[in-house]
């Protein structure tokens, strides 16, 4: 970013073209380099960010070009180690989470505030050796520090390239061949944390979406069959990950709200069972640490990033445009929001949803998060007809307290 911005990392609110608006706003502006993170992968481009009535606008001069941001291949761990804060003996325990000749991963340690370009000494036992080396922070995310290594002996960058290779001939064969076909600029850890969506079909009113072994499938509206098709071409494109990228991809694709709805639905669920979690912690990830909601977000953006993990909205539930007392506040995934009680919807709703406000699940859960008793109802009345269906309604209703089923 330009050296004199005040954030590092914001959320994207809107895209028109070049122009990329974003919900915080920096005290100077200027050139700078514009990241974007898109389901685990990073795309770089040259920008200039300018002011705007609310945040600013990132304008983007050159296409973005995809990048590898790790320089050697890692792997998963969960290796107990030493922070040194006074070395070589005054330390304080640490979790190793991925590992690479290159650099290490490492949880965030209470208490401690350290910044990019800070070095501190670590140590860890790996198999039968002790490692102990200095390494240089470059990222201090939300729940992760990332870091290179400044001094490793030869002998310990062997011992960690013998573990990384073994692990990876291991986990290559939970490649789908999909994923295998498939080119990227992901490493192997990052296909595995956000694989390929690898099938979405309809069968009467169902939608199932499928990767690997798992599926999900809701029973949802009758739709347009060309609309439904167009859903096809996201299929080895599509990853398990961030909702609000793949709502981001579904508004490019139709603006058939039915069918946004009905394919993001069984998504969720598909989000959950791969982080083997329900549906409301998946959601309740997402949000954690968003300080302020953004609550007019009309679809899925990417993030654009630079260093620091950080994510949050510009606009609060005020800024909601009012609604008649018997429409919604805002809809998404087949479960509307209404600032008080409402009667039963009645069969297929989605007409009555011209005075709501769509949105990507995530900003549906902080505008009911926000509002602090918001009563929800399914749109579409076979949206809990089924487990996974009604799994996706009582997650929202976890966040309101006037939710009913």
């Amino acid at each position: 970013m330009h050296q004199d911005a005040t954030f590092e990392v914001t959320t994207v609110t809107q895209v028109d073209g070049n122009r990329v608006g974003v919900c915080e706003r920096a005290c100077s502006f200027g050139p700078c380099e514009a990241m974007v993170v898109f389901f685990g992968e990073r795309f770089v481009a040259s920008a200039y960010l300018i002011p705007a009535v609310r945040g600013a606008e990132v304008v983007i001069e050159t296409g973005f070009v995809p990048i590898n941001a790790r320089s050697a291949p890692r792997v998963e761990v969960s290796l107990a180690g030493t922070y040194y804060l006074h070395p070589p003996s005054v330390g304080i325990p640490m979790e190793i989470r991925d590992l690479s000749v290159s650099g290490v991963a490492i949880s965030v340690i209470p208490d401690q505030h350290p910044s990019p370009g800070q070095r501190r000494m670590i140590s860890f036992r790996l198999v039968d050796r002790d490692i102990k080396a200095v390494i240089e922070l470059v990222a201090v995310e939300a729940d992760l520090w990332r870091a290179r290594f400044c001094k490793l002996a030869l002998s310990d960058e062997d011992a960690i390239a013998r573990l990384v290779m073994s692990s990876q001939l291991e986990r290559r064969h939970k490649l789908s061949d999909l994923e295998i076909r498939t080119s990227s600029s992901l490493d192997l850890e990052t296909r595995l944390e956000f694989p390929l969506i690898e099938s979405i079909s309809w069968k009467d009113d169902a939608c199932t979406l499928e990767v690997g072994s798992l599926s999900a499938t809701v029973m949802v509206p009758t739709a347009a069959h060309a609309e439904r098709h167009r859903i096809d071409s996201l299929i080895g494109v599509a990853r398990v990950g961030e909702p609000r990228d793949f709502a981001h991809l579904l508004g490019l694709t139709t603006s058939d709200v039915i069918v946004r709805d009905s394919v993001l639905t069984p998504y969720l669920v598909l989000c959950a069972r791969h982080r083997n979690m329900s549906v409301a912690e998946v959601l309740m990830s997402w949000v954690k640490g968003i300080q302020e909601p953004l609550t007019q977000t009309m679809a899925g953006q990417p993030k654009t990033r630079s260093v620091v993990e950080r994510s949050q909205h510009d606009r609060s539930v005020a800024m909601v445009p009012s609604q008649p007392s018997s429409g919604p506040v805002g809809y998404s995934c087949g479960v509307a929001v209404f600032r008080e009680l409402v009667p039963e919807l009645p069969t297929e709703s989605f007409g009555a949803m011209d005075s709501g406000l769509w949105m990507d699940p995530i900003a549906l859960v902080l505008l009911i998060r926000e509002l602090g008793f918001a009563v929800m109802r399914p749109i579409w009345p076979t949206l809990t007809s089924n487990s996974d269906g009604a799994e996706v309604f009582e997650a929202f209703a976890t966040f309101g307290a006037g939710a009913l089923s």
